[in-house]
């Protein structure tokens, strides 16, 4: 279906677009009580209609470079694909993004008049979101490093939601006019290739006004260096590179000291000659031996997170297994 140069399509019952359907928009309009898309609805135009939405719904930058504007007046329950890449959407009623949901902006213009509600993943990179119902996010928010993202409104984080941004030379910032409401995880994830160095700061939120905290920090932990999460001001959020918690049974580096790290152990268990840290030597005597599963022992389930609470991890529940797995090593060695 093709709508363009103020085209009309009018449908009095509910209209679907199936799995193969596309509905090309260039100006024109798609009236109709319900839509169902389970399709591909993309381009410049006017839904006047409630949309039920399992496919995608996409806007773009034109050949001119200038941004298709895609409006919707009715109520929108998505399951499927929300995406602009240089274009503009405008919902006017509520938007309620599902836990399959997914809604997609980069260099584009979102606009939620009636309020978004989100239990899926949103991802912003240089978007602007505009919202007159307030955003409420469950689910997971996604913020790109190309350049900033703003939100004109408020913004509600959840003790559900997972707010996450990428750490690097450009790092996530999402700046927001309104007030904020924290709650939930704060995760970050390195660029490829980049490196902080303690000391390093990185403000990845700023708001009108903030209340509460983040209730979890899944911040990144390597060891020897973690983000920790700190609220300099009443109004920003602010990632500090400070020096992290060392492990010696860390054996994969991962910031915490679990099976995986006794698997990396176990692998090595007999090496007499040049082990590393990274292949189970946790005392640093370049043999692999019941030394340092010891050490793995008293330090399993260490991480900044146990340490920062006091929890203890407790030996005894490992004590037996020494015997059995040298011995296995043992055996492997004589076949």
């Amino acid at each position: 279906l093709y709508l363009i140069d103020n085209g009309l399509a009018r449908a009095d019952e509910s209209t679907t677009v199936g799995p193969r359907g596309l509905v090309e928009m260039g100006g024109g309009t798609l009236l109709t009580p319900v839509l169902t898309n389970a399709g591909v609805i993309r381009g410049a135009g006017r839904i006047e209609s409630d949309v039920f939405n399992i496919g995608d719904i996409r806007t773009a930058a034109d050949i001119a470079n200038l941004r298709e504007r895609l409006w919707v007046t009715g109520l929108v329950d998505n399951d499927g694909i929300i995406e602009s890449i240089g274009g503009e959407m405008e919902f006017e009623s509520l938007v309620t993004n599902n836990e399959d949901g997914k809604i997609f902006g980069k260099d584009a213009i979102l606009r939620f008049r009636g309020g978004l509600s989100n239990t899926g993943s949103i991802f912003l990179d240089n978007t602007v979101v505009e919202e007159d119902g307030g955003i409420t996010s469950e689910g997971v928010l996604s913020v790109g490093a190309s350049a900033p993202s703003t939100i004109l409104g408020d913004l509600s984080l959840s003790g559900a939601n997972d707010f996450e941004v990428l750490i690097g030379e450009d790092f996530s910032v999402l700046n927001i006019t309104g007030d904020v409401d924290l709650g939930g995880t704060v995760s970050a994830v390195l660029a490829d290739g980049f490196i902080p160095q303690i000391g390093d700061s990185f403000q990845i939120l700023d708001a009108a006004s903030l209340s509460g905290t983040f209730s979890n920090t899944d911040a990144l932990a390597i060891s020897g260096l973690r983000l920790e999460v700190n609220y300099p001001t009443p109004t920003t959020v602010v990632l500090n590179a400070v020096a992290g918690f060392v492990f010696n049974a860390d054996f994969n580096m991962d910031g915490i000291v679990n099976a995986l790290d006794l698997s990396i152990w176990e692998m090595n268990f007999g090496t007499t000659m040049g082990a590393t840290p990274g292949t189970g030597d946790a005392n640093g005597d370049g043999v692999v031996d019941g030394a340092d599963f010891s050490i793995w022992q008293e330090q399993f389930g260490a991480s900044p997170a146990s340490i920062a609470l006091g929890q203890v991890p407790e030996p005894a529940t490992w004590a037996l297994l020494v015997t059995g797995l040298a011995a296995a090593a043992c055996r492997r060695r004589r076949i």
